[in-house]
This record gives structure tokens, sequence and C-alpha cells, in this order.
């Protein structure tokens, strides 16, 4: 409310000592300044009528919405914007196929709270859009160019849209480099090597000090002395060598850790032997493998046990399983899934879904008196390969909603839980992730592991 000022009225008379003579009314001459008054007036009417003629067509900034200036996600995993206060703004991008890309994200808000956005290329034009709301605040994996890995997702929620990078790499306090024998640096993660075949390699670690390095293999095993030693060191470096036979066939992950200053910097490679890429075989869990079949496809296994009404949750690592052409569907009692808060149900199998996809989580009952079920799945990979740090061909993310999501994560790698953190929009939390079997809760997880189904809870 404006607030008003009382202004007392003169009375027109000065108050003065009796003894002192008023003084003389001056006579002045006020044409002058008239005309001076005037002639401003005039000028800055002019100056006002320019200024508006210039600015036709153009949008003028008032200095009270702060726009976001251009967004570098191959610097930021993520960024959130107030759709309140930007209408659109610019992106820059290295997709997965290493295509630099400037974008243009467009925002408009509905009456109904809705956010419809847009996103263009300067040549290309418009080349997506969707609606986001509270309840559905995703747009799920976004394609920018030729393969088929998400290079960009969006997320909206309490008036702000987050804008995610998937694959966004963050920068290592210390570099660590792996090379050959021979002296070639070594750029792959994956290993395809075979059972009783020596692997030899050295890396060379170095920081603004000497690091502090480990090795451990996935189990949390620490390698031993004779498997990893340390070769030479200096002020600022030191270099460790491999030595090492693996005698089963399996996926040996292999964690290398290099600590400054309590910042640790962890490099994440794979031992593949026997074309083995990924194994999860432990009490209360379907039993997953996964493996290279060649240059251009991965497959996968599921094993579900034959025990009468046991419920069994899983998810796939790859792939999709038509649940309408699967040879053993008659060893099938239903297949759940849970939905936006419906729980879907197929029985003996057709039902509201059809295909099984990575990404999301489902439970499968098996009839009574049947074999075990094995699911196999054949996993094409992208169409064009990366080689980007830390990239991994298969990896898919779920899509998260408020409240209960059952949900599953694809690719032959394990993840942080924090992963999950930039999956879901601002105003909104995880508060739970847990794993069941048989409706029994078998608890917290410590990281996200392929084939396995988890419940979370998104506030």
């Amino acid at each position: 409310m404006k607030k008003t000022r009382k202004v007392k009225k003169s009375t027109g008379k000065k108050k003065v000592a009796s003894d002192v003579p008023l003084p003389p009314p001056k006579k002045v001459n006020v044409l002058p300044r008239v005309i001076v008054v005037i002639s401003v007036l005039l000028l800055l009417v002019l100056v006002a009528l320019v200024y508006r003629l210039s600015t036709v067509g153009r949008v003028i900034s008032t200095g009270e919405v702060p726009l976001i200036e251009t967004v570098n996600l191959d610097q930021i995993e993520f960024q959130q914007v107030n759709v309140a206060e930007n209408s659109n703004f610019n992106v820059t991008l290295m997709t997965t196929t290493k295509k630099a890309v400037n974008m243009m994200i467009g925002l408009l808000k509905l009456d109904d709270n809705t956010i419809h956005y847009n996103i263009s290329f300067e040549k290309n034009g418009v080349v997506t859009e969707g609606l986001l709301s509270d309840d559905f605040s995703t747009s799920g994996d976004i394609f920018l160019d030729d393969d088929a890995t998400a290079d960009l997702n969006l997320n909206y929620g309490a008036g702000y849209l987050t804008v995610v990078n998937p694959h966004y790499v963050a920068p290592d306090y210390s570099n660590v480099t792996m090379f050959t024998m021979k002296g070639k640096t070594v750029y792959d993660k994956v290993f395809y090597v075979n059972k009783n075949e020596l692997q030899q390699y050295w890396f060379n670690i170095s920081s603004t000090k000497k690091p502090v390095v480990t090795a451990m293999w996935d189990n949390g095993t620490l390698l031993s002395p004779s498997d990893f030693f340390e070769n030479t060191s200096g002020d600022v470096f030191a270099e460790y060598q491999l030595n090492w036979t693996p005698m089963t066939q399996n996926a040996f992950g292999l964690h290398v850790k290099a600590v400054v200053d309590d910042k640790e910097t962890i490099k994440n490679y794979i031992f593949a032997v026997g074309n083995i890429v990924y194994i999860l075989k432990e009490p209360n869990h379907v039993t997953v493998k996964m493996y290279k079949i060649n240059s251009t496809a991965f497959g996968s296994s599921l094993l579900f046990y034959n025990e009468t009404d046991l419920v069994q949750p899983f998810s796939l690592p790859c792939g999709e399983v038509d649940l309408d052409q699967i040879e053993s569907k008659v060893n099938i009692s239903k297949v759940y899934a849970y939905n936006f808060g419906v729980e879907e149900w197929r029985a003996g199998v057709p039902s509201e879904f059809h295909v099984l996809v990575p990404g999301k989580g489902y439970v499968m009952r098996l009839k009574e008196h049947v074999n075990p079920l094995m699911l196999n799945v054949v996993c094409p990979l992208p169409a064009t390969d990366v080689s980007t740090p830390d990239y991994s061909p298969l990896l898919k993310l779920p899509t998260l909603n408020s409240g209960w999501n059952l949900v599953g994560i694809g690719g032959y790698e394990s993840l942080s839980l924090s992963s999950l953190d930039k999956l879901v929009s601002a105003g909104k939390t995880i508060s739970v992730i847990h794993e069941t079997f048989n409706g029994m809760e078998l608890g917290k997880p410590t990281e996200l592991e392929p084939g396995v189904a988890y419940w979370v809870k998104v506030n």
C-alpha cells in the first residue's frame, strides 16, 4: 500500500520580532526561467521518443529479471534454472559422438502451471519439445546425435528446471594413466582376456604431491603386493605395476585409487575373462550374467528360481524382452511392474505391458512345479561407438517420479547411490532406497547393481 504524507497548509504569515521591519518584496523577472524549463522538458520528450523508436522490435531488459548466461555442460554436471525468471537460455554440450552442440532451450509456463519446453539448434530449428509438471517431472532421455545414447535430460519441480548432462565426467584431482609394458598408453576400460593369461601393465599416477595409491577388486579385496606394487616415485608422482593372472572365467573389476590431501581419484577397469563383463550371483537375487558376443552386440542371461510362489524382483541390464514372444512364457505365472503408483501385471502372459526394458524394475512369479526360467537377451551396441572417458555404451539410468518407483540400472557397471541425485528435480529428495526379495526387505544398498530391482521413494 502506498503511504501518504500529511502536509501542513501554510497560513501565509511569517513570525518575526516586532522591532525588526520586514524587507520590501523583490521584483523578479521569471520569463527566462520559464523558457529554460520548457526547453529542458522538450529535450527530454525528444530523447524519449528517439529511444522508443530505436528499440522497436527488441527485448529491453528492465534489470528486474536476471537472465542466465550460456551453460556449458562439459564443465558442470547440471544447471538449475528458475522458470519464472528465464524464458530461454543457451546450452553448449559435447555429445557422445564428440559433436559440439550449441542449442537454445525455450520455456513457457502455461495457465495450469505446466511447463512447455523446446530445444532448438540455430540451423535446424526446434529438434524436440514437450511438457513438464510437478507430477510428470522428467523429459526422459533426449538424443542430440545419431547414436543410441542419451545426451541430455530435463527435470522440473518447485518452479525450477534442471538441465542434466548424463555423461558428465568430473575432473580428476590426480592423473591416472595406464600403459602397456612397452610404454603404449591404454585408453580402454574393458580388457577381454583369457584364463591363465598373465596381465602386465603399469600406471603413472601424478598430482600436486606424491599420491597414496591402492588397488582393489570390486568385492573390496586389496590386491596383494605381488600383484600390484610400486616401481618408482618422485615428489609429485608414483609408478605402479600390475602383474596378475586370472584363474577363472569371470568379470574382475579393478579399482585404482589415488589420494592426495583427502581428495580421491578412482579409475575403474574390467578384466572380462572369457568375454564375461558382469556377473550377479548373490543370495536372494536373480542370477545375472553379461558377456560380449561380438563387436556389435552383448548378451545377458537371467536365471529365475523354480520355487513355488517365490516373488523375485529383477531388472534388465540391457536389451529388451517381448513377453509375447519368449518360448518359456508357459513357466510364468505373473510379471509385475509399478508405474506412477499403479501396479501393472501380466498373468500368463497377456496384460497392460508387453515389453521388459532397462531402467525399470519388475517382479517375476513362476508357476508351480516348473523348471527354472532362463531369459536370454541380445543387446545391440549403439550405432556409433565412442571413447569418451569412463563411457559405458549400455548405461541406462531410470526415470524417477514423485512417490514410490521400482527401478533398475542398465549396463555392466555398478554405480554409486549419488548417481540418482541428478535424476530428481529441484524441491524433491530421495528418502528411501532399498531392495526386497520374496516380500522381505533386504536393507539399504551401498551401490546400485545391474540386474537388481530397487524401490526408490521420492518426496
